[in-house]
């Protein structure tokens, strides 16, 4: 394994990290070790390449700490370290690579372009907000802007955190997307909110973030077998691991977790995974503070738009999916009602031609017959298995862990304690166009305390599978989920919500301090309760 001081010979760790993956990649060395220290990357002599990254919806050329290309049997050991991302630079990126292992090592992103405050007056008209987390922004034309490397932005959503001195959400907390907002500055860190529909109380904190997902600290891309063990992320733009099109990958304890004194860790997703096959294995690591889910693992629709002869054409529907590219010559794919979701029709791929960031034109074996346009399709053959085992998720906004995975999925000896949902089944193909049946799910041995905590948004029900827009009567979406030997204290909300499932197991929970309904089952199969 080389050690990266005998690179470190600049002033600028972005260049010798450059140089050190070079020299390791065409040395084939099996690692890069570092000392332990606190390493400033800065964006000026970085790594760079053009991504268009799911979810994100913000794609252009991204500056990279860390890019490991088609590398294989390769590990970074940060030795215990820090590195501290500065202005939009994206820390990891591992691309086409084989057995990569990412280990020992905190990342932390100077700026978020997130506003934390807190509420110093309330009247009837509008609330005055006290910045307290030094962030760069200023406002234009009583509107709200973010600046960080010439992006302004003009859109953002506005919520109540948390009361002073504690971390944790208030009842009320929800997210606004006002666009009458208008903003008057007061200097000196302080500015005046008002038309918004936004429930504020005197000492709230709160939040005020733009509609951009920039970066990620830990990307992941059309690569096999990475593991990613005793990282520690403080902070980031968006997300902390993002996977794409990925096959085989593990996260050994990862923990998201804010600063001493800061109040929230990164802006989005814990970990998210789009279209991978193999095993995703997520164990004994801690989500908490940060903005979005701890989990988002699924697949994509996309619809179809044309049909001829011997091809269709198809379009990937939401922002944050195009140019993902997720069709291979020899895949298989099946075609759905956008509606019920319910699968009529399964081909196989004979080739593929990308047309552009939108569209793609994909060649049938056998030819199209049966093909209606206007529906959906995803692909089957990208489809992987999830474990979820020995973690803690609390205290993030939104919700726990969001699962359309279709292979097996394990969810067990967790502790859940979240504001909205902590297990959500969502699937949709008019709005997300994220797709993920699941065939077989247990839910074992997990605790679920203080869920749904907050009494709006962010879902109905502790553990929800959320219903589809048409019910055929038949079919069902979701094969196998069994809800078993879990406990359940103190939460705000009924325990499950249950739909369109073939066969339902909720049987064996230790319930306590519950005043709301157990369970509210739609549209099922066979069903097994004890309540």
């Amino acid at each position: 394994m080389i050690n990266y001081e005998q690179f470190n010979i600049t002033d600028d760790h972005s260049t010798n990290i450059r140089k050190a993956l070079e020299y390791c990649k065409e040395h084939k060395a099996d690692g890069l070790i570092f000392n332990k220290g606190i390493y400033d990357l800065y964006d000026d002599f970085a790594s760079e390449k053009f991504y268009t990254m799911s979810n994100h919806g913000f794609n252009n050329l991204k500056r990279i700490g860390f890019l490991l290309e088609g590398m294989e049997n390769f590990t970074i050991d940060g030795g215990g370290s820090e590195f501290v991302a500065h202005n939009c630079l994206m820390t990891f990126v591992v691309e086409k690579c084989k057995n990569i292992t990412l280990k020992n090592f905190s990342i932390y992103m100077e700026h978020t372009m997130l506003l934390f405050g807190k509420v110093t007056a309330v009247d009837e008209t509008g609330f005055n907000v006290e910045v307290l987390n030094g962030q760069p922004y200023y406002i234009e034309g009583n509107v709200l802007r973010f600046n960080e490397l010439g992006y302004d932005l003009k859109y953002s959503y506005h919520m109540a955190r948390s009361k002073e001195g504690s971390h944790n959400f208030e009842p009320y907390s929800r997210c606004f997307f006002d666009k009458d907002l208008s903003f008057t500055d007061l200097g000196k860190d302080k500015f005046r909110v008002e038309n918004s529909k936004a429930h504020f109380e005197l000492n709230d904190y709160c939040i005020f973030a733009p509609l951009c997902r920039h970066t990620s600290d830990i990307y992941l891309k059309s690569s096999n077998d990475t593991l990613i063990e005793n990282v520690t992320l403080h902070r980031s733009k968006t997300m902390g691991v993002i996977a794409e099109k990925c096959e085989n990958i593990t996260i050994d304890h990862l923990i998201v977790t804010p600063k001493e004194g800061e109040y929230f860790s990164l802006n989005q997703d814990a970990t998210h995974f789009i279209h991978c096959k193999g095993l995703v294995e997520v164990k004994n690591s801690l989500f908490e503070e940060q903005l979005d889910d701890a989990l988002n693992i699924h697949g994509i629709f996309t619809r179809i738009v044309k049909v001829e002869k011997n091809y269709i054409i198809v379009k990937y529907m939401h922002y944050g999916a195009k140019g993902l590219n997720i069709y291979d010559k020899g895949s298989r794919f099946q075609v759905l009602n956008p509606k019920t979701l319910i699968p009529y029709g399964k081909y196989t791929i004979k080739d593929v031609e990308v047309i552009n960031i939108d569209y793609t034109k994909i060649y049938v074996e056998g030819g199209t017959e049966g093909i209606i346009e206007g529906d959906d399709i995803e692909d089957i053959t990208w489809v992987c298995d999830l474990k979820f085992t020995n973690n803690i998720v609390r205290n993030n906004r939104a919700r726990g862990i969001l699962i359309a995975a279709g292979g097996n999925v394990f969810i067990d000896h967790n502790y859940f304690s979240t504001p909205g949902t902590a297990i959500l089944f969502e699937s949709d193909g008019q709005y997300w166009f994220e797709s993920g049946g699941t065939n077989h799910v247990a839910i074992e041995n997990n605790t679920f305390e203080n869920c749904k905590l907050c009494n709006i948004g962010w879902g109905t029900a502790v553990i929800e599978v959320k219903p589809r827009e048409e019910f055929d009567g038949e079919h069902y979406y979701h094969k196998y989920i069994q809800v078993t030997n879990n406990t359940f204290k103190s939460n705000n909300a009924r325990l499950v919500l249950a739909d369109n499932i073939e066969k339902f197991v909720f049987k064996d929970n230790i319930i306590e301090k519950q005043q709301y309904g157990i369970g509210k089952i739609l549209n099922c199969g066979e069903v097994d309760t004890d309540f």
